[in-house]
């Protein structure tokens, strides 16, 4: 969860950043980290909180 000022960026369905440029470890790249890995993730929001949630299957050798 990480708390925001209320004010939703969305472009096309994406979310977009309101601080600026260089700021946050970017949606961009937690998505494709995860879909590297052959995981799951999820961005929502509710109220003044922005939540990502991430699954990310175990390796079992």
């Amino acid at each position: 969860t990480n708390s925001f000022d209320g004010n939703i960026k969305r472009k096309s369905g994406e979310y977009h950043s309101t601080k600026g440029s260089g700021r946050g470890l970017g949606i961009t790249s937690v998505k494709s980290t995860v879909e590297k890995y052959n995981g799951q993730v999820e961005f929502s929001h509710h109220e003044h909180e922005f939540y990502v949630n991430i699954a990310i299957p175990l390796n079992e050798e």
